[in-house]
């Protein structure tokens, strides 16, 4: 997420009343993001495009749990704690 939670909102209100169509998406990022943005489709709801796909495009999701994909469908976590972060070999890690 961008712009960070209390804007995202910002822009989600105005939008709504403008009466504009919403669309929420990001750019390569882990599931962690687009969990969150995942999450103010389900607290807001009147989003008309959810693109929120970038997490299948990484070589390694170091991410587990969290929302899943069913098809083009997004299905929500099953409840608090459900993501979880896993180092790989894969993953490069800064200390």
């Amino acid at each position: 997420m961008k712009t960070g939670v209390a804007e995202a909102l910002e822009i989600a209100s105005f939008t709504k009343a403008s009466v504009r169509k919403l669309m929420i998406g990001g750019m390569v990022e882990t599931r962690v993001a687009m969990g969150c943005s995942f999450s103010l489709v389900l607290g807001l709801g009147g989003f008309d495009v959810l693109d929120l796909d970038t997490p299948l495009l990484l070589a390694n999701d170091p991410i587990t749990g969290g929302y899943r994909y069913e098809g083009p469908h997004l299905q929500p976590w099953s409840g608090p704690g459900d993501m979880n972060v896993e180092t790989s070999p894969n993953v490069t890690t800064i200390e």
